[in-house]
């Protein structure tokens, strides 16, 4: 069974049930074992709905610890790699175990593709900042607002005007 060791080494297991899958969908409008979209895609895009997401999976192995939300979500490890990944391999066992290694390539595309989007635009955001005129109008664009924000707060003017 997937695990993840926390920051106190102590073990968690992770293992999606029906019940887990549907309440996930439901609080966080992820559809964890669906692979016609990338389930992991909010997971590791936004670790606070990763972490909302754990509190769903380990919820009885918390009570079990008698441990406190506040109390499990400190121990979680940080960077969330390790939990990233018992998600997943959790994802692949939920499926009948002769389809586990087309569900591994499946999710492992998507992370692929993610990535690629990333590069893709965080090179197409550098493009923007590099480019001179773009940057012009974006000053400019800020001086007029500035000025807005600065001509309602004038205490001289009258209300209204």
């Amino acid at each position: 069974m997937p695990q993840f060791t926390d920051k106190k080494n102590q073990t968690w297991q992770v293992e999606i049930d029906p019940v887990m899958a549907e309440e996930i969908n439901q609080d966080h409008q992820i559809e964890i074992v669906n692979l016609e979209r990338d389930p992991m895609l909010k997971l590791r895009s936004n670790p606070a709905t990763l972490f909302a997401v754990m509190l769903v999976i380990c919820r009885d192995q918390i009570a079990e610890k008698n441990l406190t939300r506040e109390q499990f979500l400190k121990l979680l490890p940080m960077p969330t790699d390790s939990i990233l990944e018992a998600v997943q391999k959790a994802v692949v066992n939920f499926f009948p175990s002769g389809r586990h290694s087309h569900v591994q390539e499946v999710l492992t595309s998507y992370a692929e593709m993610g990535t690629k989007t990333d590069e893709l635009a965080t090179a197409k955001m550098r493009g923007v900042i590099q480019n001179p005129l773009v940057m012009k109008k974006i000053n400019e664009a800020a001086d007029r607002e500035i000025g807005i924000a600065i001509e309602k707060m004038n205490p001289d003017e009258p209300p209204g005007t």
